[in-house]
């Protein structure tokens, strides 16, 4: 039985290389199309991108999964497995930031413990809007390492590589920001394709159909995963959800243990000088999600 990781998934097959890591490194060898056994079909959800594997090889490069390993991280969307850091890429006019979307994807990421970097891309188009000024500085503040990059000029290219050093991270974010155009930055080997926006919509066009894993070296693999817009909070106790709001753990204590800092007297969260009020309307819209996903039993 050998060991694997899966670098991509379509139409039923996996591929997946063969793998091992030692002191920090990967040691990746052929790359293999896979299909899982039929008891793996009815016994698991799914194979994800990332996720380790055994398989048995048979001829002409090919190969059966066997068994899918324990998972050190899991993301819904996109649909992946083992990563330890997100690039959350977002982009300077359009698709504007959409802020909800960016508290989602940071809370997500947060509940699986993932370190995150919060990635402005387009920094050509950047003026005098303190819009975007405002968005680092709040991001900033609140503890997340943020980098401006244009993928046409190189602006920021080498320190986000940098960062992706010794990590297995995804680029994500929604479609037309630049995710694809990123990577071939990083390695123009890569030919990843990459689209303009709709003029219709101003909405990205789904140039990356399916995640991939991208090996940049052999500590470092990235991948690029398909843009979206809307995207769902995993499963959480509505008393959990403040946990995932940094700012909210850095401040004092409230006089109820069981405050979800909405309408509970001497509340340390409400009204806190240091909490931006848009990180504050997010955490009231994801609490009032759940509680309705608890009443519906979806949580």
């Amino acid at each position: 039985m050998q060991t694997g990781i899966v670098v991509r998934s379509y139409s039923g097959y996996h591929y997946l290389r063969t793998c091992k890591v030692e002191d920090g490194h990967w040691h990746l060898g052929q790359e293999l199309e896979c299909t899982r056994r039929g008891k793996l079909k009815r016994e698991s959800d799914g194979i994800l991108v990332g996720d380790f594997v055994e398989f048995s090889s048979l001829e002409n490069g090919r190969g059966i999964i066997e068994k899918i390993l324990p998972r050190k991280s899991q993301l819904g969307r996109p649909a992946m497995a083992n990563i330890d850091q997100v690039i959350i890429t977002i982009a300077v006019e359009e698709p504007k930031p959409n802020l909800l979307l960016l508290d989602r994807m940071l809370v997500a990421a947060e509940a699986e413990e993932l370190r995150v970097v919060i990635c402005i891309n387009k920094a050509d188009l950047l003026g005098e809007d303190p819009f975007y000024e405002e968005l680092a500085s709040l991001y900033s503040q609140v503890g997340y390492p943020l980098i401006h990059t244009c993928a046409k000029t190189g602006e920021g290219i080498d320190r986000l590589r940098t960062e992706l050093e010794g990590h297995l991270s995804a680029l994500a974010g929604p479609s037309g920001v630049g995710k694809s155009a990123i990577l071939n930055a990083i390695q123009p080997d890569w030919k990843l394709e990459s689209g303009e926006l709709s003029r219709a919509t101003a909405r990205g066009k789904h140039t990356t159909r399916f995640a991939q894993l991208l090996v940049l070296d052999s500590r470092t693999i990235v991948a690029d995963t398909p843009g979206f817009t809307a995207l769902k909070l995993p499963k959480l106790a509505r008393e959990e959800l403040a946990l995932y709001f940094p700012e909210f753990r850095a401040s004092g204590p409230c006089r109820f243990r069981s405050c979800l800092h909405r309408e509970e007297p001497d509340c340390a969260i409400k009204g806190e000088a240091g909490i931006a009020q848009s990180r504050y309307q997010n955490y009231l819209t994801f609490l009032t999600e759940i509680e309705e996903g608890e009443r519906r039993g979806k949580y």
